[in-house]
């Protein structure tokens, strides 16, 4: 007895229907896979910027709770609640204080200003964030201890600052008693 194959009048697609569909189906799931790829990236600016701000807005903060004339003090807690602490001097108005952060918006540690600008070599405990703080006097006030305060957010620390993405944010505070 003879097997048969193929029936004809089979339900089946053709060569060429499958290939147009498949076509199709490329042609449609293409451009939605390329979007993936810059919609991440987009989410990792936009996470970037968001934590970037937080960090500004404690830094602000701690400015705005310090006594004047006293040292700005940048702490948090690890995860053995042991604080780590970073005190920053008012320098000279126009100078600036940097200070590293992590992923997670701790203070790492104070670095050189020398060291800020060439974009730190060997990052310590996952730095990310570079903090530049900047004290100048506001000559328009009758009031000589308002300073304003500039804390520039950059990323990443190991790029040079050309390199670096920057957000700058401003206020005022008063910092000489």
């Amino acid at each position: 007895m003879r097997r048969i194959l193929s029936q004809p009048g089979a339900p089946a697609f053709t060569l060429v229907e499958t290939l147009l569909a498949m076509g199709l189906v490329a042609t449609v799931l293409l451009p939605l896979i390329a979007l993936m790829g810059s919609s991440s990236i987009k989410q990792r600016k936009t996470v970037d910027r968001t934590l970037g701000t937080f960090i500004a807005a404690g830094v602000f903060d701690e400015i705005g709770r310090t006594e004047p004339g006293k040292t700005i003090r940048l702490a948090s807690p690890d995860e053995s609640g042991q604080s780590h602490e970073i005190e920053l001097g008012i320098a000279a108005p126009g100078s600036r204080s940097y200070v590293t952060f992590d992923i997670e918006g701790k203070p790492v540690r104070a670095i050189p200003a020398g060291d800020a600008e060439g974009g730190i070599r060997n990052p310590l405990n996952g730095e990310v964030y570079l903090i530049a703080i900047e004290f100048s006097p506001t000559p328009a006030t009758n009031r000589p201890d308002l300073y304003e305060t500039k804390v520039t957010v950059e990323r990443p620390v190991e790029a040079t600052r050309e390199n670096r993405i920057t957000d700058t944010l401003t206020t005022f505070a008063r910092l000489a008693p």
